[in-house]
């Protein structure tokens, strides 16, 4: 009585298609040929063996990949890629079913060609323990992969929010936090040319994206003296004040940037405009070549 059992046999025919599983080759009757890949052929070599079975995933990564950690989709491609490959020779036969939660199952049946002994390792259940010192080396390769799969996306989570923080921190190094002082005056009839210091003044800082200006409710609830209020209170690293007034129809614009900590004036600048046009222009040259504040743009 002939042994169909496919372990005896590493060439076959099934359906209209010959395996040659020493060659790692499948034909089709017009001579037709695909060349499988190693892991493709052990994947296509352990469905045959146990023909009819449903095998489980956790069982082929073991006898596919033993002892090493490959993600799911490795298998899923393996199998879509072995699919392919035949279904290119025969494209109406269904030679792997998908058993879902359950795992794979090869559907033909073979018949041989030659006969030769197929070394295929054993399915994991046939494995025994010995004593209870070896139960730990038997832990699947599907948890083991897991957990490294969990771990790595642990890793990965850690490492891009150490780099998001680490871009905030870089950030907030380069930007400048400033208090500006509304603009003194000293005359009344120059509170008009004062707002329009003002509000060019913050227009040219809002240019700089390195620097943030303090509130003007802040600015408006300073105590007396706002040194070092904006240090402490708001992080402020320079307070600015300005100042107009009127030499002989000339307005006279002072600037000056003082160290918000200490109260010491760093710096200090001052320009004369017969009127406003221009305004803006000056004040951001002012700022950038003679208060060394960079980049304001205008």
């Amino acid at each position: 009585m002939t042994n169909n059992n496919p372990m005896n046999y590493t060439s076959f025919n099934c359906a209209a298609l010959e395996f040659d599983l020493v060659l790692g080759t499948v034909k089709n009757t017009l001579g037709e040929t695909q060349r499988l890949s190693p892991i493709n052929l052990k994947l296509l070599t352990h469905l045959v063996v146990r023909q009819g079975e449903v095998i489980s995933r956790a069982e082929l990564f073991d006898a596919i990949w033993p002892n090493q950690i490959v993600s799911d989709d490795v298998l899923t491609r393996a199998v879509s890629d072995v699919r392919t490959q035949l279904a290119k020779l025969d494209v109406s036969t269904k030679f792997i079913e998908t058993l879902p939660k359950r795992g794979y199952r090869w559907m033909v049946a073979i018949c041989p060609v030659s006969e030769q002994t197929l070394v295929v390792p054993p399915a994991p259940h046939t494995l025994s323990i010995r004593n209870e010192q070896e139960l730990p080396l038997l832990v699947s390769n599907r948890m083991r992969r897991q957990f490294a799969n969990v771990l790595f996306y642990i890793v990965a989570v850690l490492l891009l929010a150490g780099g998001i923080m680490w871009l905030i921190g870089q950030s907030m190094t380069n930007q400048i936090n400033i208090a500006v002082l509304p603009t003194g005056y000293d005359r009344p009839q120059m509170n008009a040319v004062a707002k329009v210091v003002d509000e060019n003044l913050l227009r040219v800082l809002r240019n700089n994206p390195r620097i943030k200006l303090i509130s003007k409710s802040a600015i408006d609830s300073r105590p007396q003296n706002p040194f070092p209020y904006f240090f402490s209170e708001f992080g402020a690293k320079w307070v600015i004040e300005s100042r107009v007034s009127d030499l002989d129809g000339i307005n006279r614009v002072e600037l000056s940037v003082v160290d918000a900590r200490t109260g010491l004036e760093l710096r200090n600048a001052s320009f004369d405009a017969a009127s406003n046009t221009g305004l803006l222009t000056k004040l951001a040259n002012k700022l950038e070549t003679h208060l060394l504040i960079d980049d304001v743009g205008y």
